[in-house]
């Protein structure tokens, strides 16, 4: 953000407008892709036809849940700076790496397993 404050380009005096625009519509669709994962996979671990019932509940959650994390703006920093990095690299990188392996044994050891058409 501070970079965005000393650039200027022709005629774009602030670019924090426009950087903050693509940081909140980046984040907004990624809280609606894993909302609808989660709705989704909890709508198919209970077997239930819609998932749409499942939405409002747990959107109540995901809003309590993120008042009640941390306590002050310290702690959400040190959170942010210690811990998320951690669990980002655990779900965001090692566990699709692991199921991409996973897959790809399952399909090496077992020939009726679906391939790809």
């Amino acid at each position: 953000m501070s970079l965005a404050h000393m650039v200027r380009i022709a005629f774009f005096e602030n670019l924090q407008a426009i950087i903050v625009s693509i940081w909140v519509g980046g984040v907004s669709i990624k809280i609606g892709v894993f909302m609808w994962c989660a709705v989704l996979s909890l709508s198919q671990t209970f077997n239930l036809k819609e998932y749409r019932p499942l939405v409002p509940p747990l959107g109540i959650l995901l809003v309590v849940f993120a008042l009640v994390s941390v306590e002050n703006h310290i702690e959400l920093r040190e959170t942010l700076h210690h811990i998320t990095p951690l669990y980002a690299f655990v779900f965001e990188f090692l566990v699709p790496l692991l199921l991409l392996v996973a897959v790809n044994v399952r399909a090496w050891l077992d020939p009726t397993f679906p391939r790809k058409p």
